[in-house]
C-alpha cells in the first residue's frame, strides 16, 4: 500500500505512536529496559544562538530502586550518520537539562546499516528496534488471545500501531496488515481519543 510504503508517512507513525508511551510501554522498547514511565520530559532544546532542537520523547523512568533515569525515543524510517550524530547530540544535551542519564532508543522500518556513532572522544550506542524484525503473525495471535481470554489489558497499544510495519510469515501484506489494525482497534480501546490515535 504505496501510503504506507511512503518513507514520510513511517516516519509520521513512527513520531506520532509517542504519545501511548506510559506505564509498561518499556517493554516494547526493549526488555533490558525496567522501571516505569513515571512523566514525560521536555525535549525542547535551545542553544545559544537561540536555534530551537526537539527530540521525538523524552520520558522519565523511576527504577525499582526509586533512581530516575531517562529515555530519549526517536523514530526514524531509516537512520543516517547525521541523525546518529544528531541523536547523541540529544542526549548529551536531555541529560545535561534534566540531571540524569539517558538511554536512546531508537525505534525504525528496517535493520539500519548505521547502528553508532564513534569519533575520537565519543562512543554513542543506541538501543535500536527494528521493525521489520518482528513477526507480525505472532503478534496478531497474541492479540486476539488476550481478547479471547479476558486479557484486554495486557495488550501493548504500540503492537497495534506499528503491527503494519511488521513482516508476516505467512505472507500477509501490509495492505491486510492495516486492515487487521483497523478491525482490533475499536476491540482493544474504549475511548474515542485512543482510538483515533491507533
Amino acid at each position: 500500500m504505496q501510503i504506507i510504503d511512503d518513507l514520510r508517512n513511517q516516519d509520521k507513525v513512527l513520531k506520532e505512536s509517542l504519545d501511548l508511551y506510559t506505564g509498561g510501554s518499556l517493554n516494547f522498547l526493549d526488555s533490558e529496559l525496567t522501571g516505569k514511565v513515571t512523566g514525560i520530559l521536555s525535549t525542547e532544546i535551545t542553544e545559544t544562538t537561540t536555534k530551537k532542537a526537539f527530540a521525538d520523547k523524552a520520558l522519565q523512568v523511576t527504577t525499582e530502586e526509586g533512581e530516575r533515569e531517562g529515555i530519549h525515543k526517536e523514530g526514524e524510517a531509516h537512520i543516517s550518520l547525521d541523525d546518529m550524530k544528531r541523536f547523541a547530540s540529544y542526549n548529551a544535551d536531555l541529560s545535561r537539562i534534566h540531571g540524569i542519564d539517558f538511554t536512546t532508543v531508537i525505534i525504525t522500518i528496517k535493520e539500519p546499516v548505521i547502528k553508532f556513532y564513534k569519533n575520537k572522544s565519543l562512543y554513542f550506542t543506541p538501543k535500536i528496534i527494528a521493525l521489520d524484525k518482528r513477526d507480525a503473525d505472532n503478534v496478531l495471535a497474541e492479540i486476539n488471545e488476550k481478547l479471547i481470554t479476558g486479557r484486554k489489558h495486557e495488550i501493548n497499544l504500540l503492537e497495534i500501531v506499528y503491527l503494519p510495519l511488521y513482516k508476516s510469515k505467512s505472507g500477509k501484506t501490509t495492505s491486510d496488515l492495516l486492515d487487521a489494525v483497523i478491525k482490533l482497534t475499536p476491540k482493544v480501546a474504549n475511548d474515542k481519543h485512543t482510538q483515533q490515535k491507533l
